[in-house]
């Protein structure tokens, strides 16, 4: 009886064996270094090594001068702030809030504007930035209001020019747009910040007389273009951290890996499934530093890539490396 089931349950079995191999499957393992140290700590002698002292960095956002990085962070889903750290990560100044709905942006010259959407509240920060500048912050919403009675007469007349079809968004957002420039003719207008229909862009207005008074408000997210109004672009800082590319000649080399855990993953649409398999465990970690080699492991979610990228220092003959795990910037700092 088993003889002759056998060809079946060994059919099974490759179809299985193979369906998860195409699927990235791997076969699990035990650590295959288990005596070598958790990263931060590196066998090999101790290693000096700076970090920021923030947890969930957006690295994404992180821009850089000549002289700064410029770090958003989040403590959590409550709380939000931004860090100026040096070439050599050493905490320059730091500010946070009691809410996470700040959007922070930086200027060409180091100066960070924070925007709250939410409870309309702006603030600018100027080098040494040991104190912020209120700035005055138009909500969109608020000043349509005040220009009920131009709405409607506006649209009445479009409607008689042309009563086959009327947009009105457009009508709408023009006379906001054209109200708005009139009513502040002594400024000098730049568009700060692409946006979306939930946060609109912003025109900082900068009084052409006396430029440290400014203003902020929100300008119609798609149907406007800065062009047809004479806007011309804020210089933002727009040297971000994550396009530095890798050095050429990595001090940091990941050898190894094992597997300790396959994690199924599905992704795909409607029509098409697909169907794979994630696997989490150690990477092995070399770091060659002043002649001397440093072995240490690091637990990762997604061992496709390496959780440790060593980029360019912007600053430095230093090595400078992200963690994608926790989302932080390291410095080896030189002995």
């Amino acid at each position: 009886m088993w003889g002759k089931k056998a060809p079946v349950h060994f059919l099974i079995a490759f179809l299985l064996f193979y369906l998860m191999s195409s699927c990235g499957y791997r076969k699990t393992e035990k650590d295959k270094y288990p005596d070598m140290p958790v990263f931060p700590n590196m066998e090999g002698g101790s290693v000096k090594m700076d970090t920021i002292p923030f947890r969930n960095i957006s690295l994404s956002e992180i821009v850089y001068n000549d002289k700064y990085y410029f770090v958003p962070y989040y403590t959590d889903y409550n709380h939000s702030g931004m860090a100026i750290v040096d070439g050599v990560l050493s905490l320059i100044s730091n500010w946070s809030y009691d809410n996470s709905n700040f959007t922070y942006l930086t200027d060409t010259l180091g100066s960070v504007i924070a925007i709250d959407r939410i409870n309309e509240t702006a603030s600018k920060y100027e080098a040494p930035y040991n104190e912020a500048t209120d700035i005055p912050f138009l909500k969109m919403d608020k000043l349509r209001e005040r220009l009920g009675e131009k709405y409607n007469s506006f649209l009445e007349d479009a409607k008689r020019a042309d009563s086959s079809y009327v947009n009105t968004d457009n009508i709408l957002d023009s006379i906001y747009m054209a109200h708005l420039l009139e009513k502040h003719k002594g400024y000098t207008p730049y568009l700060l910040t692409g946006g979306s229909y939930d946060y609109p862009p912003c025109i900082i207005f900068v009084d052409k007389k006396e430029p440290e008074k400014q203003l902020l408000a929100e300008i119609p997210p798609y149907s406007i273009e800065p062009e047809e109004w004479n806007i011309r672009t804020y210089p933002l800082l727009k040297k971000r951290l994550i396009d530095l590319p890798d050095t050429e000649n990595p001090s940091l080399v990941n050898f190894d890996d094992a597997v300790l855990e396959n994690r199924f993953g599905g992704s795909g649409n409607h029509f098409v499934a697909d169907i794979s398999f994630r696997q989490s465990g150690y990477q092995y970690y070399k770091l060659t530093e002043n002649g001397k080699e440093h072995l240490f492991k690091i637990y990762h979610t997604n061992l496709n890539f390496s959780v440790l990228q060593e980029i360019k220092n912007p600053f430095n003959n230093q090595v400078l490396f992200i963690n994608n795990e926790n989302n932080n910037l390291y410095l080896i700092r030189k002995n």
